[in-house]
């Protein structure tokens, strides 16, 4: 049986680093397992209290969570990445011509949009790929609508055109 945090006010509750909460007892006083108490946490989404586990840190270094549960924010993401796959991609390729990433040192440069991407995937049947990659035709040159197509991971791996950072 769950009990409520504020029920035991000898006990000192902090969350641990795996997302449960220890117990913290005064000197010479004991706490049998089957009185163990579980912190629960309200969803902001659904209104729903919860356990902590069911809800992801803000970050790895801090100890506070996120204010939609695991499932809330699964359904409200997941549909948008199934929905528009190019969108992936144009944020991959954004992040390798920025300054901190690998092609900004060789000076190749984006120049396609969502829309050429979108252009791009259903010209290039990318859906039916298994694992869909954009691909330079000309390793040398910029992201331009003439010089990109969706190949398949393995085989633009193959080519060596990857950043060896991703």
């Amino acid at each position: 049986m769950n009990q409520d945090l504020g029920a035991k006010r000898d006990c000192f509750f902090y969350v641990n680093n795996h997302g449960g909460l220890t117990v913290r007892l005064p000197q010479g006083r004991s706490m049998l397992p089957s009185t163990a108490v579980v912190a629960y946490k309200s969803c902001t989404k659904c209104h729903i209290s919860k356990p902590l586990s069911d809800f992801y840190f803000k970050s790895p270094k801090r100890q506070s969570r996120k204010s939609w549960c695991k499932k809330c924010i699964l359904k409200r993401y997941v549909p948008y990445k199934n929905l528009m796959p190019w969108e992936k991609t144009q944020r991959s390729v954004i992040r390798r011509c920025a300054p901190s990433g690998c092609y900004y040192k060789k000076g190749i440069k984006n120049f396609l949009t969502k829309k050429d991407l979108k252009f791009l995937w259903f010209r290039d049947k990318a859906w039916l790929l298994k694992e869909p990659s954009i691909d330079r035709i000309k390793n040398n040159k910029h992201y331009t609508l003439e010089n990109c197509r969706y190949v398949e991971m393995r085989e633009n791996a193959r080519r060596g055109g990857l950043c060896k950072s991703y």
